[in-house]
């Protein structure tokens, strides 16, 4: 059985470049840019070039036989969190699944518990799995292939004595053999199941005690009625023998000083830097997007073309970008173009969008 412990070497794919970290390169890594046009939109063009490149890279590092693990960069995944009291499970995981701009038989998915709830990741299964072909021809055993999200946000580089140091985290998340989401809907229908049962428990208490709390508050108010009615007759009585009354003194307490808890600090539309760009060739598609951004609040932009036509729309968010603004940016997308597809990497603008040949005609 292959031991986790006993690994040394990861490879880290990310969309357009694979990097090598080991102990018996004199800089700790490597790193190999994919050759232009070989892979685009994290699909690989030449299955052939790609492999007799990748291999004769390998070969030239002089690293020998190991076993390795492969990391994948956020640049290469598709993902989404669900939070704890999500009710709709069944229903956003097939959203989520939907919005994936591969055929289904090429997608890899799986799904692990973090903090903030149940993430979902995704990938084009075809890229990694072409690096271990390539590998597996030079002699050499792949571990597994792990999402970088379960480290949260690792960068340009990584760590890997971080990476390493926790070999049940790689057995679980393993792309290779991943877990049924099957099983994810069904511990959901158990959870949906036991919060109606506890909701119609607390209903039923609610119930018996509000004819309680009712009798209660009718038996008070009518002590405070009768206690009220002497008050005012006592005071009446006090206020016709004397002539003149000196009017009292009215103090009002200082009230306490509220503390407003600091919210948490969100970057605004104002100061997020947006790139649009015109992937068609298009006159005036890009111009055309811009200008729809500026309706919703966007004030920073940059236009341009790209160096190759896609045929599809591309947005590319940053991490300041939050989940609110995504969704709103998308919405809007969705509006002008036939098929929009997202996700998050390192990008020098905060939003890259990158138009596609679908452009609605208003």
């Amino acid at each position: 059985m292959f031991s986790f412990d006993s690994l040394k070497t990861i490879f880290y794919l990310k969309d357009k470049s694979l990097l090598i970290y080991s102990d018996k390169l004199s800089d700790g890594f490597i790193k190999w840019d994919f050759p232009p046009r070989l892979v685009e939109n994290l699909e690989i063009q030449d299955q052939t070039a790609f492999t007799d490149q990748l291999t004769a890279w390998i070969s030239g590092a002089k690293l020998g036989k190991q076993k390795a693990l492969i990391v994948l960069s956020e640049e290469v995944l598709f993902s989404k969190t669900l939070s704890s009291d999500d009710r709709n499970t069944a229903s956003s995981v097939e959203s989520f699944l939907n919005e994936i701009p591969f055929d289904s038989e090429k997608v890899a998915k799986i799904y692990f518990s973090a903090d903030s709830g149940i993430v979902l990741a995704a990938t084009n299964k075809e890229l990694y799995q072409t690096v271990i072909g390539a590998l597996e021809k030079l002699g050499w055993e792949i571990a597994a292939v792990v999402p970088s999200l379960i480290w949260g946000q690792l960068g340009e580089t990584l760590d890997p004595p971080r990476i390493l140091q926790k070999p049940d985290l790689l057995k679980s998340n393993n792309f290779l053999t991943p877990p049924d989401f099957n099983n994810l809907l069904a511990q959901t229908e158990t959870k949906e199941e036991a919060a109606g049962e506890k909701i119609a428990q607390i209903e039923a208490k609610k119930g018996s005690t509000s004819k309680i709390i009712w009798w209660v508050t009718l038996v008070i108010t009518l002590i405070l009625a009768g206690i009220l009615g002497v008050t005012l007759r006592e005071n009446f009585l006090k206020s016709s023998a004397k002539k003149t009354a000196a009017p009292a003194a009215v103090f009002s307490p200082t009230p306490f000083f509220t503390v407003t808890p600091t919210p948490l600090i969100e970057v605004s539309k104002e100061d997020l830097k947006v790139e649009v760009l015109n992937g068609t060739g298009i006159p005036g598609q890009a111009v055309g997007v811009k200008e729809l951004l500026q309706k919703l609040g966007f004030v920073k932009f940059e236009v341009g073309n790209t160096e190759e036509k896609v045929t599809e729309a591309v947005v590319i968010f940053s991490n300041r970008v939050s989940q609110d603004i995504q969704d709103e940016v998308l919405e809007e997308l969705q509006k002008t173009f036939t098929k929009v597809w997202t996700r998050t990497g390192e990008i020098e603008a905060d939003i890259q969008v990158t138009t596609g040949k679908y452009l609605q005609k208003e």
